[in-house]
């Protein structure tokens, strides 16, 4: 599942790169040629204009890079917190109904039901909780780990 506050930051990435691509096509202007003449009477040099168009799209990939470093510490963090939930005896009707709180990572079944994993796209699911039941369906033991 994804957060409201994910396809928010999704969309306005694509918008930048929108922004900044078509300020890159409207310098070379609607004919195709070089819009050097066109910089220059405005008062800006072609070099100067191309070094403003690098600037914003350098900042956006920036702001990529913060929004997504925030939304994977978040996914991270209720992994771990969730994790910590399922000690020894709680039922497998439990941790499914904690689980379906979470709003920056899933969880798959695993095998024949004896075994849930929570992890997250955010990490490639490299970072996940591997969550164990008996034949009662109650938990048997919970694993927090990191790496494939």
């Amino acid at each position: 599942m994804m957060g409201n506050g994910v396809v928010g930051g999704i969309v306005a990435v694509i918008i930048a790169v929108a922004v900044v691509v078509i300020a890159s096509r409207k310098r070379q202007g609607s004919d195709g040629s070089d819009d050097s003449v066109k910089v220059q009477r405005m008062g800006i040099s072609a070099g100067r204009a191309r070094l403003e168009i690098k600037s914003v799209a350098l900042a956006f990939v920036a702001g990529f890079g913060c929004l997504y470093a925030i939304y994977a510490v978040a996914a991270r963090d209720e992994i771990y917190y969730l994790c910590g939930n399922f000690k020894q005896g709680v039922s497998y009707a439990s941790v499914v109904r904690q689980l379906e709180t979470s709003s920056l990572s899933g969880y798959l079944k695993k095998d024949t039901g004896d075994r849930v994993v929570h992890s997250s796209m955010f990490h490639l699911h490299a970072v996940k909780c591997t969550i164990r039941f008996d034949a009662n369906q109650d938990v048997t033991r919970s694993v927090y780990s990191v790496g494939w």
